[in-house]
Parts: C-alpha cells; structure tokens; sequence
C-alpha cells in the first residue's frame, strides 16, 4: 500500500510538472483575437520585420494569427499598403497583396465564436483566403478597415455563415 501511494504521488508530480511545462510554453503563443496595431506583442513585429514581411515605412494596423505555438504557423495582417498572408505550410510561404491589386472582396461572416470569418480577396491572377477571429469583433475592424482602403468600385460581397451549414 506504501509503495502505491509514493508511485501514485510520484505520478502526480510528473504529471503536473508536464502539464506546467505545456501550459507555459502555450502561452507564448498568439491570442485568439485580431490584434490591433498598438497591442501587437514587440517579438511578433520583430519576427514579421525579420521576415521581411514589411517596408521600411509600411505600419501594420490589424494582426491575425491562428498559429497555436508561432505566428508563422499562420498569419494575416494588413498594413497602410498591403495585405500579408503567411503560412509556413504553403509552397510558396508569403503573399504579399497591394490593395491597388484587388479586383473584389469576399466576406463570410461566421455567427459563432468558435469559427473565424473567412475573407475572399480575388486579384486579376489569383484568389486568395483566410481567416480573422470574431473576438473582440476583430474581423469586422480588419474587413472595415479594408474596405476604406481599395477603390469604391470593387465588388464587396458579405453574408453570415452559421456553425449549422
């Protein structure tokens, strides 16, 4: 019964620690809301810059990331000149997309707090897509800020998509 009890104890004490261990190192990762551009932690704007993901002159104004450990797992952000998409999964990991470039706009807003919204961004080559937090209505400030930055004339298209569909 002794050696139970210091096994069980044991155990305990392994699994807490690992359990410690997981949950710090989680929460160096990106929250799950759309940042704006004043509260973007200072080592993700290291890393972007790093990455070359951004102009000398060129501010970020909304930040998205679904990565679960890093942001390069996955990040969106806009900036007072493009929209940057990233993903280390892809072939080619950085889209780098003028607002100049953008032919029409696409939204799917999603009714639950579980699912991102997703944005359609379509250019005269290529059609692009990812996903904003609805926390925080975080998607709706990044889409409206968009929206104030192309042309008039682009088709913008935006319906609710339940969990349900």
């Amino acid at each position: 019964m002794k050696a139970l009890k210091i096994i069980l104890c044991g155990l305990g004490i392994i699994i807490g620690t690992v359990l410690t261990i997981g949950l710090a190192f989680l929460d160096r990762g990106p929250e799950t809301y759309v940042y704006q551009a004043r509260h973007i932690p200072k080592r993700y704007l290291k890393q972007i810059h790093k990455m070359e993901l951004l102009e000398k002159d060129e501010r970020i104004k909304y930040f998205y990331s679904d990565g679960l450990i890093n942001i390069d797992e996955g990040m969106y952000f806009i900036t007072d000149k493009n929209i940057v998409l990233y993903s280390k999964d892809w072939p080619e990991p950085k889209e780098i997309i003028s607002f100049k470039d953008i032919a029409n706009i696409e939204v799917q807003y999603s009714t639950s707090w579980i699912d991102d919204t997703w944005v359609m961004v379509g250019t005269d080559n290529y059609d692009y897509e990812f996903p904003l937090s609805k926390e925080r209505d975080g998607d709706e400030k990044f889409v409206e800020y968009l929206q104030q930055q192309v042309s008039e004339d682009i088709p913008f298209t935006s319906y609710e998509v339940s969990a349900n569909e």
